[in-house]
């Protein structure tokens, strides 16, 4: 990837980066400010989409999820609201969550509980449910359902990571 990424760089004009949130299989994800002074997080996607080696064909992949997903509204899926390439490199620009599930869980451990409370994982487990059944319903299958991909916003879990996302063949 050809773009800065280190504290207050601007990937994309207008988006200072604020800190790093995490890294997966197909990227790393930042915090940042953008315009309005509104906080939002990018995901920057590994490889090159002009690249023929394996990391391409992965940006190649996330960029066909991305496009599939791009159209989905729905109150329990995390929002896409932007999705730049620039010399081949993929940024996602997304709805900034407040942690992921699996973050919540280590939270939990670590002040001693076994895990999250039953009603409150349920509740969650019910947001999850209903955005992944929402996806279903418009011909689209997650394929990467874990607790680091469901995130909490405000009291509620959004489905993201939408990178394994395929069609569903209906006959």
């Amino acid at each position: 990837m050809n773009w800065l990424r280190e504290p207050d760089a601007e990937p994309i004009p207008g988006y200072r980066l604020i800190c790093p949130l995490g890294t997966g299989g197909f990227g790393e994800v930042w915090k940042c400010v953008a315009p309005g002074n509104i906080q939002k997080a990018i995901k920057f996607v590994y490889g090159n989409i002009n690249s023929l080696d394996d990391e391409g064909y992965r940006a190649e992949q996330e960029f066909r999820a991305v496009q599939k997903m791009k159209e989905i509204r729905h109150p329990f899926i995390l929002s896409m609201e932007r999705i730049d390439i620039v010399e081949g490199d993929l940024a996602i620009v997304m709805e900034l969550a407040d942690s992921s599930l699996h973050d919540l869980l280590q939270k939990y451990q670590a002040e001693g509980h076994p895990g999250i409370p039953r009603a409150k994982l349920l509740k969650y487990l019910r947001d999850a449910a209903d955005g992944l059944d929402y996806l279903n319903e418009c011909g689209l299958q997650h394929l990467d359902v874990k607790p680091r991909n469901l995130f909490l916003v405000g009291d509620r879990v959004k489905v993201a990571d939408f990178g394994l996302v395929k069609n569903l063949d209906r006959q």
